[in-house]
């Protein structure tokens, strides 16, 4: 844990930031008193991998009767 005075913190912004991001709890305070806690908002964006076409073949079947009307839904018809 890093407790920095406001004065302090301000010159050692870039360290304190980097330290938040790697996990180290990071307090700013004013007269001996926490009043901000540095925190990541998210882990970084991870780009997305590229989709391909049939990537789930055969992992999915299909019944022969899936679209065949359901029995328990004929008084509403």
């Amino acid at each position: 844990m890093y407790q920095f005075d406001i004065d302090e913190a301000r010159a050692k912004l870039p360290d304190l930031i980097e330290a938040a991001i790697n996990g180290e709890e990071v307090y700013i305070a004013k007269n001996s008193n926490q009043m901000l806690q540095l925190v990541p908002v998210a882990s970084p964006v991870v780009q997305p991998r590229k989709r391909k076409a049939g990537s789930a073949k055969g992992l999915f079947v299909m019944a022969e009767d899936f679209d065949a009307p359901l029995t328990d839904f004929e008084e509403y018809q």
